[in-house]
């Protein structure tokens, strides 16, 4: 079975419309993840300090497939990192994440 970071993808998005929103759309393939949690890194430097839950995004069922992040900076460039688990998968894997960076705003 190919690993769990193979097998989805996502992208962030400023909105268009509101530079302090970030919409976070991802795609699962793989259908035996029953678990989705975003987070968030503030400047989207990486490594394993900075990491937020976003509020509301933790739990979420396999079924929902993006994200509305409020009330960023506009200026500020985010990472954000999706944990995607299968059953019995209770500890973070930073190599089973899906990341993707934002852009800034304008």
């Amino acid at each position: 079975m190919l690993p769990l970071f193979c097998q989805f993808s996502a992208q962030a998005t400023r909105s268009s419309d509101d530079p302090t929103v970030i919409i976070v759309t991802w795609t699962v393939i793989d259908k035996k993840v029953t678990r989705l949690s975003l987070e968030i890194q503030e400047g989207g430097a990486g490594g394993d300090s900075g990491w937020k839950h976003v509020p509301g995004a933790s739990d979420m069922n396999t079924s929902k497939t993006e994200f509305k992040v409020e009330n960023l900076k506009a200026e500020e460039t985010y990472l954000f990192r999706m944990d995607m688990r299968r059953p019995g998968e209770e500890e973070f894997d930073p190599c089973n994440a899906c990341y993707v960076i934002s852009n800034k705003g304008k």
